[in-house]
């Protein structure tokens, strides 16, 4: 965060619940959406711990897959994302709460390969950015995130109609993903 000419490291965590709904357009396009909440989380400036309380979040999505999956060729996907966040943090003591909104514009690269109709290992590489706003004691606050890039790896695995999917990411903002999914 930065206030007054001054740059702070501030560790930012939180959990999320979200449901996504996507539309195919035809073989290669996909536009989604996404609503949820912040569950809970903590930011800590300077020593100034806050508690990060529920808040609601949207996305809207959108990818192309410019290579498909071949015999050997693995596939390749292409992803953009445009989000926003809002949540209320409050100190442990008490007092009064504040305001912390978050936007992010994220585009992605994936490229994995099918084995046996059912388990699909991938790797990804995501590019972002945006400003997050918060006040503490009254002061505004701005930031972003330290890395603005992420590298990791995860496996989807299809039953029928329903996918399910793991995904790790250790290098950049850091990460860890699991759903399911149903296909209509």
């Amino acid at each position: 965060f930065s206030t007054a000419g001054r740059t702070v490291d501030t560790y930012f965590g939180k959990y999320a619940v979200t449901a996504a709904l996507e539309r195919r357009l035809g073989d290669r396009w996909t536009l989604g959406g996404a609503v949820g909440s912040t569950v809970t989380g903590a930011l800590n400036l300077d020593g100034a711990i806050s508690n990060v309380s529920p808040g609601p979040l949207a996305a809207v999505t959108a990818s192309f897959r410019p290579l498909d999956e071949g015999d050997i060729a693995p596939f390749l996907l292409l992803t953009g994302s445009a989000a926003a966040s809002v949540a209320w943090t409050r100190a442990p003591a008490g007092g009064p709460s504040s305001t912390l909104s978050a936007f992010d514009l994220r585009l992605g690269v994936v490229a994995g390969k099918t084995i046996a109709h059912v388990v699909t290992p991938y790797v990804l590489a995501r590019a972002f950015g945006g400003p997050v706003f918060w006040s503490i004691a009254g002061q505004s606050v701005t930031g972003t995130d330290a890395n603005h890039y992420q590298v990791g790896a995860g496996v989807s695995v299809r039953v029928g109609r329903v996918d399910f999917v793991a995904e790790g990411v250790p290098l950049g903002e850091l990460g860890i993903v699991a759903g399911a999914g149903l296909a209509f």
